[in-house]
């Protein structure tokens, strides 16, 4: 019933051909019973849910490290926009944990960069590794890139600001199409359209 239901949707049915996007369909579906209007929503409410739901396991051992939701979701913004910027989907784990310790200096995390690396690999299903460390699928860390774009704040290990103005100078870029997609979808109305009228003022009719 459910499957056909979604072959039916015209905005959900072509993301059931793609593994990775049947099974976000799967899980957000399991946790809350229905699903977004649109794929940034989806993602949203993906990563979310992923952050969350082990904190709610009460049989599944404390972390040696505790992590809020939103702690987590900085870490995994900053790995992610560090990613693109090197435009690698993959990093060695000396990178990862050289901008974890980074992160924890700032932010005055107790425990060692290890424990937290561990947390995020074990208690998220977004990261795979260690060794070689990537997200579980591409378009996870494209999202929490358009996220971290929406905030504005966040800078890579370059001290590169990552913001609407970095969407627009990279809109040549498809490394960076999914990108700019997820961002339309979560960001401001206001934002999104003065986005469109500086594509329409560079002549960037294309995108």
């Amino acid at each position: 019933s459910l499957a056909s239901e979604w072959r039916a949707d015209p905005t959900i049915g072509p993301l059931t051909s793609n593994p990775l996007l049947l099974s976000t369909l799967l899980a957000v579906h399991h946790m809350d019973g229905e699903l977004p209007h649109d794929r940034a929503g989806l993602y949203t409410r993906y990563v979310d849910g992923m952050l969350g739901l082990w904190e709610t396991r009460k049989e599944i051992a404390p972390p040696a490290v505790p992590l809020s939701k939103e702690q987590k979701k900085r870490l995994l913004q900053i790995i992610a926009i560090n990613m693109i910027n090197g435009e690698s989907d993959t990093v060695g784990e000396n990178s990862v944990a050289e901008w974890i310790a980074d992160y924890k200096k700032k932010q005055k995390i107790d425990g060692t960069v290890r424990q937290i690396l561990d947390h995020l690999r074990e208690r998220s299903g977004l990261l795979i590794g260690p060794g070689q460390y990537s997200f579980a699928h591409k378009t996870i860390g494209e999202y929490l890139v358009a996220e971290a774009c929406c905030d504005g704040i966040h800078r890579d290990y370059d001290s590169g600001l990552f913001d609407r103005k970095r969407l627009f100078n990279m809109r040549d870029s498809d490394r960076w199409l999914t990108v700019i997609y997820l961002w339309c979808g979560i960001a401001p109305t206001v934002d999104v359209q003065d986005f469109v009228e500086s594509l329409i003022e560079s002549d960037s009719l294309s995108l």
